[in-house]
């Protein structure tokens, strides 16, 4: 019996999930990122009725478009986001942010966050300095060093030996013949921040682009990570996390099957992929949940740009005079 056919009833449950209200879990203890910001002016009157009795300050407060990197390796999609310039040859990013956002000349930096979330301690040397130079622009750009789960915990990574591809492979599946060291690494359920502290945000008082006024803010998600993308979609589905984004794109890794994902101390139940054929069926089962709930705006593509493998580029005030 196939893993499909023993969880229909999971699949059924999810769609049932994506029609009405759905039930949030409480708040967990997450890093705390959040910065002073005004009190919120309204520009869009249901985003205002979610926030303004509410004195809980979150992460996302004061921005007015988020960009959520889940699996951001060296940070440099969020370069792409405000440095578009620098990075021309990065076409379906741009294309992404274009669509999302406009483009690049009606676009103000000081209008959006950009929230890095990548598991791998030894990126911190490569994403902090951006983080630092971006904030003296004024610029929100963010470097939670978690891994993205459907639970709170720990969990265990590898470091697969591809150091020269900027450890593209730091995943929870084991590459035997590559394997160089595992990593103990804090997780967040990335459903619960993102419904605490990104869609109930407080929004800006003051805008400094050109936007369109029908769209309102956004927020946009890229996903890329190796794997935990099987436990995490099904989590942002039923926890209704999903469909407060507007757009994702990314991966997903049938390649990395088979693969086990152990029930939890607060009770996940284990999930077990055993080859690439049902993990390739399990996700596009997951993708056309997503992307045919009639109730659920999101849209998920895979899509990804892999260009600027390792960014290259100044950052503010180190280019050359």
């Amino acid at each position: 019996m196939t893993f499909l056919h023993r969880n229909r009833a999971l699949l059924a449950f999810v769609g049932l999930f994506l029609v009405g209200s759905l039930v949030q879990t409480p708040l967990y203890d997450v890093p705390r990122l959040t910065m002073e910001v005004p009190e919120h002016k309204s520009v869009r009157r249901k985003a205002q009725e979610k926030s303004i009795h509410d004195n809980t300050k979150r992460d996302a407060d004061g921005c007015y478009h988020v960009f959520i990197d889940v699996g951001a390796n060296i940070g440099v999609h969020g370069r792409f986001l405000l440095e578009p310039e620098k990075y021309p040859e990065a076409t379906v990013a741009h294309s992404v942010f274009n669509n999302m956002f406009g483009k690049p000349e009606t676009r103000d930096n000081r209008d959006f966050c950009v929230f890095e979330i990548e598991a791998n301690p030894r990126q911190r040397k490569k994403i902090q300095p951006k983080a630092d130079a971006y904030a003296k622009m004024g610029w929100r750009y963010e470097f939670m060093n978690v891994a993205a789960s459907d639970h709170i915990g720990i969990m265990e990574f590898n470091h697969n030996r591809d150091s020269a591809s900027e450890e593209w492979g730091f995943s929870i599946k084991q590459l035997k013949e590559l394997n160089s060291g595992t990593e103990q690494v804090p997780t967040i359920r990335l459903a619960d921040w993102v419904t605490e502290h990104v869609a109930k945000r407080k929004l800006p008082q003051k805008l400094y682009g050109e936007y369109a006024p029908e769209s309102g803010p956004k927020i946009l998600m890229k996903m890329d990570i190796e794997g935990s993308e099987y436990v995490v979609l099904p989590d942002m589905i039923t926890s209704g996390a999903m469909c407060e984004l507007d757009f994702v794109f990314g991966e997903l890794h049938p390649k990395f099957a088979p693969i086990t994902f152990p029930e939890t101390e607060d009770g996940a139940k284990t999930v077990r992929l055993r080859d690439r054929d049902e993990a390739t069926e399990y996700g596009k089962s997951l993708l056309s949940v997503i992307n045919n709930a009639r109730n659920c705006k999101t849209t998920f593509k895979i899509l990804d740009d892999e260009t600027y493998l390792h960014d290259g580029m100044p950052l503010p005030g180190q280019e050359e005079s």
